[in-house]
């Protein structure tokens, strides 16, 4: 029992109508502070190195942990690294059980995708208030295809022969690979610098950009310095990026599909009006048979028709992607 204002229980009697269990002191319960104790103790030991936790429980609840862990062991300090993230919002409402205004993973990863969750809490940090509203969540999306829109043009670029060299389109592409330097080494001190993911990202999107920006300097597409560029971006992707964050990974033109139609199922109201992914392909193949046929305006008009409902055609060497606006 408490004696002391500075005491805390370790076993709750039991209440008329609570779960409970015998026990040399009675019927009763754990306090709920010390099962984290217990199980930290039989399965990592008397001391562990990172331990995440919503702010909201730094008092009273591991602030026992630690007190009651390191008296029962002596092992100090009990955690290495306290990981506390900010509360989520749900349109700018704190999200909890009370308001009855939570989802769970499986609710957002029916309706998004994995890869969509991991951007939308990647793109700020840990510490930082997250809103799970519309805005956030279409960056999300928006970034998304931005990171494999550049991936689809960099396998495209290492499909072309290339023409032959330019002195200024090949220095053009030095600017470039300082950028993809420059990310790396974020990946290598942000990670260790209170885990600054949108530092991380801001990096990797001013990769996007500057890859971009190089590829509108004339000739560049046509250097040899093109086929560097073009494996430095897909490799910062798949191994850099992908395998500190988990984005990035996936064949690009299917991805890019995806996106599309979660676009197309969240947007709104306005959804209903947009063609569905397989009347969109549908149409690309009759603009593609018209374009064979040098039905020249029949192939302009599906293309001004699908831009009037919302959604941008854009031809490359392998074919032709799209997305909605």
């Amino acid at each position: 029992s408490k004696k002391n204002p500075l005491d805390f229980t370790l076993w709750k009697p039991a209440k008329p109508g609570e779960p409970s269990w015998e026990s040399p002191w009675g019927p009763g319960r754990p306090g709920w502070h010390i099962e984290c104790s217990a199980m930290a103790s039989k399965w990592l030991g008397d001391r562990i190195d990172v331990h995440h936790g919503g702010e909201d429980l730094v008092f009273p609840h591991h602030e026992n942990e630690i007190a009651q862990s390191e008296g029962a062991s002596g092992a100090k300090p009990f955690v290495g690294y306290w990981i506390h993230n900010a509360f989520l919002l749900l349109n700018k409402d704190k999200m909890s059980k009370s308001l009855g205004n939570t989802f769970n993973v499986r609710e957002f990863l029916t309706q998004y995708s994995g890869e969509v969750a991991r951007m939308l809490l990647l793109s700020a940090h840990y510490r930082s208030i997250l809103d799970f509203g519309p805005g956030s969540i279409d960056a999300a999306l928006v970034g998304l295809h931005l990171l494999y829109e550049v991936k689809l043009k960099s396998r495209e670029i290492l499909s072309r022969p290339r023409m032959g060299s330019n002195r200024q389109a090949e220095e053009a592409w030095g600017a470039f690979a300082a950028s993809v330097q420059k990310a790396q080494d974020a990946m290598n001190t942000h990670a260790f610098n209170d885990l600054n993911t949108p530092g991380i990202m801001a990096e990797v999107f001013g990769v996007v950009r500057e890859f971009n920006r190089t590829l509108s300097v004339p000739l560049s597409e046509a250097t040899p310095a093109v086929l560097l560029g073009a494996r430095a971006l897909i490799d910062l992707m798949e191994k850099d990026l992908g395998e500190i964050t988990g984005l990035g990974r996936l064949e690009p033109r299917k991805a890019l599909d995806d996106l599309g139609r979660i676009r197309a199922a969240t947007s709104g109201s306005g959804a209903a009006d947009k063609p569905t992914a397989e009347e969109i392909a549908s149409l690309i193949q009759q603009r593609l048979d018209a374009r064979k046929g040098k039905d020249f305006a029949r192939a302009d008009a599906i293309r001004k028709d699908l831009q009037s409902r919302g959604v941008t055609l854009k031809d490359g060497p392998q074919g032709t992607t799209w997305e909605y606006t």
